[in-house]
């Protein structure tokens, strides 16, 4: 490479660099926030990611899941934004910032830092509260923002293909987590999206967390019910049945001292299950004969390996 065109380089370096130091300099905190809510509803994650690194101290994890809970759209692959849900997991490990990239903020240059703050206080960021969820297990912010990330892709866009896309990389984040998405989550998912997708309706997964316990096996089972097809009832038991009834909240009674042979902890779906179970054996021999068979059993989470469900 010539001098000269070292010479160049050097001097579109030196622009760029003075550049971002004067973006840095004219940033109030509101208009970080209204620039970061730009990013987020326009889902320019890469660049809000550099923003949020630049002002951490503006762009605390609590406030950056906000924005993105209430900005980004939910049709919004969480391939996109993962990386940065990572950064946020580890937010006192993050990496020091290297870059000097120029972000585009045309859309708050024109505003003035009173206005910017008058703005920001109407930005409406959505809370990061549980309450009225069914999820009531061990939460932080990060795990709030997923269950509620979650039920706004279903409520708003109904893909629910995205879902565990989102949730698996954060499953052993707590005990109380893995278990709503393997137990709730996981089977929902399988139900009204990879095996039946054509329903003309189904529940949400807010409603689908409160179905009552004498309808679950009913409304699980009910499309393998209702055709002569062995296989498929087979997959519907064990895949999206057992997995609910194993959930540990869905268990009453002692965990202490638990074994196969008393009765500490009851359910009373699976005791639903059981009497249809048995009711095969003189409605559907080939069924009942198939279900017992192919058993692999049902067990809650945090029992013995030796508490597996018994067809008995």
């Amino acid at each position: 490479m010539s001098p000269s065109s070292i010479e160049l380089l050097e001097k579109v370096s030196q622009v760029d660099q003075q550049q971002a130091n004067e973006m840095d300099a004219i940033l109030s905190p509101p208009k970080v926030l209204l620039l970061a809510a730009q990013l987020s509803s326009t889902a320019q994650i890469r660049d809000l990611t550099d923003i949020a690194q630049r002002y951490p101290d503006i762009l605390q994890p609590k406030l950056l899941l906000r924005i993105l809970l209430t900005y980004l759209p939910e049709t919004t692959k969480p391939s996109h934004y993962l990386p940065l849900l990572q950064l946020v997991s580890n937010w006192e490990d993050r990496p020091n910032l290297t870059t000097n990239k120029i972000i585009n903020t045309s859309c708050i240059d024109s505003i003035s830092d009173e206005e910017a703050s008058r703005q920001s206080k109407r930005l409406g960021l959505l809370p990061l509260s549980l309450d009225g969820y069914a999820y009531n297990g061990a939460s932080d912010d990060l795990l709030a923002f997923l269950v509620l990330r979650t039920h706004r892709i279903d409520s708003e866009t109904g893909i629910l293909s995205m879902i565990l896309d989102l949730l698996h990389p954060f499953e052993s984040l707590s005990k109380s987590f893995n278990d709503w998405v393997a137990g709730t989550v996981r089977p929902f998912v399988r139900r009204y999206s990879d095996y039946y997708s054509d329903e003309i309706s189904r529940p949400s997964l807010f409603e689908f967390e409160r179905l009552p316990e004498n309808y679950v096996v009913s409304q699980l089972l009910g499309r393998a019910l209702s055709v002569d097809a062995s296989d498929r009832l087979h997959r519907d038991i064990q895949t999206i049945l057992l997995p609910w009834i194993s959930s540990e909240k869905r268990w009453s009674g002692s965990l202490q001292g638990y074994t196969s042979s008393n009765l500490h902890l009851r359910c009373a779906a699976w005791e639903h299950f059981l009497e249809l179970f048995l009711s095969w054996s003189s409605s559907s021999w080939a069924t009942f004969v198939m279900t017992a068979r192919r058993w692999r059993g049902a067990q809650p989470s945090g029992t013995a390996e030796t508490s597996n469900m018994q067809l008995s």
